[in-house]
């Protein structure tokens, strides 16, 4: 994880995603599913984050059907080399971003939970841009939430540490690349 390479898209990226042909699209990939805050240096890391996580959820509400079984799987059976991953990230930015991250291996398998991973290190990504460029605003008087930056992404509304995903996502699996959106909670 800690070779992947992330900036914006560019131009030339958005209309490599505009004017290719989505091959198919996958909705709802996970359950709920931890936090775009975790620090990890690896998949195994970011796994294991992930099952504490969800054990703590079923302890807090004390309901075991509430247990989501957390399965590694490919995103695709056929032998497509995914070496982009673009992430779309909408929520609590002024300025919606579109973030292309460059896997080290492309012909390793990509699954679901290495794509939620760099998802997770595109938010991280965001944040830390952001800081440098503008500094963490701090509160909103009288209030817990992040008041508004004046960096590229305008960040407003929560810390990184504020969200969790809930569940929802759309995945497009392109030939080579894969576009994809997880929705977040706070």
């Amino acid at each position: 994880m800690d070779k992947l390479l992330i900036c914006d898209a560019n131009k030339e990226d958005l209309k490599l995603i505009e004017d290719s042909e989505v091959l198919y699209e996958i909705e709802d990939l996970l359950p709920y599913a931890g936090c775009p805050c975790y620090q990890f240096n690896n998949i195994d890391q970011f796994k294991e984050q992930l099952i504490k996580d969800n054990q703590l959820r079923i302890e807090r509400v004390k309901q075991e059907e509430l247990k989501i079984k957390i399965i590694e799987n490919n995103l695709s059976d056929k032998n497509i080399d995914f070496k982009y991953v673009y992430c779309r990230i909408t929520s609590y930015l002024s300025n919606k971003a579109t973030i292309k991250v460059t896997r080290s291996d492309p012909s390793l398998a990509l699954t679901n939970i290495e794509l939620l991973a760099i998802y997770s290190k595109a938010w991280q990504w965001i944040y830390q841009e952001e800081e440098e460029e503008s500094g963490n605003p701090g509160n909103i008087n009288g209030m817990l939430n992040r008041a508004k930056s004046n960096g590229r992404y305008g960040i407003f509304g929560h810390d990184i540490t504020d969200l969790a995903y809930n569940g929802g996502s759309l995945i497009k699996i392109y030939n080579g690349f894969v576009v994809c959106k997880f929705s977040v909670d706070s």
